[in-house]
């Protein structure tokens, strides 16, 4: 006999609203941060090329998130895109990174992979006929985020010739960036 697989608990409208809008947030900030560090002469070629084009899936995805937030009364669409739990942390703390090598390797190492584990999470948790729209842009997001993994990742084996990866400070990966309701 097959098992039973639990029922899913639909995260509710409101809890929905809010991680959609931390969402909207990362990705605005992420599209600013590698956009100005795709111009940073300290970076290498094939790095501004890789950063330029992170800051366009970045930007498209801000866009995609801030078409999902919910329009209903005394929700305010704007109020709802700031920043959340650990994603302001982790953002922000890529954001004050002075060398441009460290801003790569960070995102590529700490970054992506944590903003992906959280949008699996929330992918995970999803309602078919509830959640459709939503998990349309999580799963546009990840395959976004795995393209930004393999164009970075020959920019950071470069950077890290020479240096022990255990010395870049990556971070734990699986740690989403989002506190979850009720987790």
């Amino acid at each position: 006999m097959a098992e039973r697989q639990p029922a899913r608990v639909a995260l509710t409208l409101h809890q929905t609203a809010r991680l959609v809008g931390a969402y909207c947030w990362a990705e605005e900030r992420l599209f600013a941060l590698t956009g100005r560090w795709s111009a940073d002469p300290g970076m290498t070629p094939g790095g501004q090329v890789a950063l330029f084009e992170a800051s366009r899936r970045h930007g498209w995805l801000a866009r995609e998130w801030a078409e999902r937030l919910p329009v209903v009364a005394g929700l305010d669409p704007e109020a709802l895109t700031r920043p959340s739990g650990d994603v302001a942390a982790a953002v922000e703390q890529l954001a004050v990174a002075q060398d441009p090598g460290a801003r790569v390797v960070s995102l590529h190492g700490h970054l992506v992979p944590r903003l992906a584990a959280t949008y699996r999470r929330h992918l995970d948790r999803c309602v078919a006929v509830a959640d459709r729209p939503v998990a349309r842009v999580l799963g546009l997001a990840l395959d976004a985020l795995a393209e930004e993994e393999a164009a970075l990742t020959p920019v950071v084996e470069h950077l890290l010739v020479g240096t022990a990866i255990g010395e870049t400070g990556a971070g734990k990966p699986s740690e989403p960036l989002v506190a979850w309701p009720g987790a």
